[in-house]
């Protein structure tokens, strides 16, 4: 069935005959540009994926008035509210959310240079930093146990039980069940108030950073779907995990898996000064987890999803989610390796 874009803008007030097309490489909403210079980004939101449209909305509402409120140097992309003053429009059953375009912006789908994963980590820091006084029950699990790598894991294990793994996957699935020693970590540092809780964007893609086109400074981050509570390793590891590999999770396997230290180096420091250097010893002590925790976590819920018959992540082909864990997988290994070093930083 065709989408009828213009009656969605028009909820918008836009009524002019603007051309949409696709946009992007997001794996879970269907994202489009509005206007050949891009004018707007339109959006078909996964409800099934984020059951209560309506707390992504205030979640982004609540943080961005506290940001105005104690005059943050953060700008946060808002949606647009449709004519009826509504933050989605509604349209058989599908929820549609519109944003401006930022002008003279662009961003990346993998680092392209040190100072790039730096400014990057740093615009991360800055949103968690700034937005440390703000009551932490103003900001709701809009995906619960988003980065709980204890449900995740007995998500993967109740997947096995009720698929017939082919002989493809039977190596990933024998590593992934051997990490052991991870769970154990995660289990220690997330128990008795060991960490502190942040307000974390919780999917730190380089992709989800917007850069000045002429300039290459970081202008702001998007995609506050996932702006929650939790922990500091699940923004750091996940930069780690993206910025640092030097293949993309969407890489087919005919590449080998390689770190860039320097990259890694740069997007830790980057990350310490958005927060002003306010990580407690603790989560200086836990640094070390980060990276693993969450490549491991991201692996696991790849292989998930290919034994559920790829009901979360969008696919290109049969085999892309045994794919992107192998691709997670490798990555693991490949951390181990280069660990001596990467704790070096670290402890620097």
């Amino acid at each position: 069935m065709a989408l009828n874009f213009q009656s969605i803008l028009s909820a918008y007030g836009i009524n002019n005959q603007l051309e949409v097309s696709p946009f992007g490489t997001g794996l879970i909403h269907h994202t489009y540009i509005v206007g050949k210079q891009p004018q707007f980004i339109l959006q078909q939101f996964n409800q099934h994926v984020f059951k209560n449209p309506s707390e992504v909305y205030q979640n982004v509402y609540e943080a961005n008035q506290y940001l105005i409120q104690n005059k943050a140097p953060i700008k946060l992309i808002i949606q647009k509210l449709t004519h009826n003053k509504q933050p989605f429009f509604i349209s058989e059953n599908s929820y549609w959310r519109l944003f401006d375009f930022e002008k003279n912006s662009f961003s990346n789908t993998k680092v392209v240079y040190a100072s790039q994963a730096y400014q990057a980590a740093n615009q991360f820091g800055k949103l968690t930093y700034h937005l440390s006084g703000i009551e932490i029950n103003k900001i709701k699990h809009t995906i619960p146990n988003f980065h709980n790598l204890e449900f995740r894991y007995n998500q993967f294990l109740q997947a096995l039980k009720q698929s017939k793994p082919n002989n493809e996957c039977k190596t990933v699935i024998e590593f992934y069940k051997s990490q052991s020693a991870l769970l154990n970590a995660y289990y220690k540092i997330t128990s008795d108030n060991y960490l502190p809780i942040r307000i974390m964007h919780n999917d730190t893609k380089i992709s989800n950073v917007l850069f000045h086109e002429k300039t290459n400074d970081a202008i702001t981050v998007v995609d506050l779907d996932t702006l929650m509570p939790g922990y500091f390793f699940n923004d750091l590891g996940d930069m780690i995990r993206t910025y640092v590999s030097t293949t993309t999770e969407e890489s087919d396997n005919s590449a080998p898996v390689s770190m860039n230290p320097e990259y890694f180096k740069a997007l830790w420091h980057g990350y310490k000064d958005g927060l002003q250097n306010s990580l407690t010893q603790n989560e200086q002590n836990a640094a070390q987890y980060a990276g693993p925790i969450l490549i491991y976590m991201i692996g696991l819920r790849f292989i998930t999803d290919y034994l559920n018959n790829n009901r979360y992540f969008k696919i290109n082909y049969p085999l892309h989610n045994l794919s992107r864990a192998i691709n997670q997988m490798q990555l693991l290994q490949c951390y181990y390796e280069h660990k001596p070093q990467l704790n070096d930083i670290l402890n620097a």
